[in-house]
């Protein structure tokens, strides 16, 4: 199941699951920092008005050659 903003706790765990991934090295500092308001749901504001899907993905969202970390595995 994705995590949605119903379950703060689940959807910030999964941005921190992002942040660590080698492949998304180059995000890595923007979802450390977006984690934190997702899970208090405070400071939100401050993300707002962005778009995240078009800030974060696109040709150079993930590094060349990064594999993914140990244990991981491509979700459905």
């Amino acid at each position: 199941m994705t995590p949605t903003a119903r379950d703060p706790a689940a959807l910030a765990d999964f941005v921190e699951l992002l942040a660590a991934d080698p492949r998304l090295g180059v995000h890595r500092p923007a979802l450390e920092e977006l984690a934190a308001p997702v899970r208090s749901r405070d400071g939100l504001a401050d993300w707002a008005g962005t778009d995240l899907v078009a800030a974060y993905t696109g040709p150079g969202a993930f590094v060349a050659g990064a594999g993914a970390p140990h244990g991981s595995r491509r979700r459905p």
